[in-house]
């Protein structure tokens, strides 16, 4: 089970070093003139159910707004992520 909206979450002991990482990888992407996709503001404003239950990991639906991010990123914005696995 995800997280559920309004729940809170227990921060994650890594979560200090992963926000760090992240702004390193946004740097060197800047400086390189590069794209990255940061799929993190669409998690903050979609749906609660997005993260696990640990608060860090990805649920499907969270793994679906992350491969939205992707397509939009290299040119096919609004292609549809299929919601089921074959």
């Amino acid at each position: 089970g995800g997280i559920r909206a309004g729940q809170r979450v227990r921060r994650h002991p890594g979560a200090d070093r992963l926000r760090r990482y992240n702004q390193a990888l946004r740097k060197l992407a800047a400086a390189r003139r590069l794209r990255l996709v940061d799929p993190a503001p669409r998690h903050r404003s979609a749906a609660a159910d997005l993260l696990a239950a640990d608060g860090v990991s990805l649920t499907f639906a969270g793994y679906r707004v992350r491969a939205a991010a992707v397509l939009d990123l290299l040119g096919f914005p609004g292609r549809p992520v299929p919601d089921t696995l074959h």
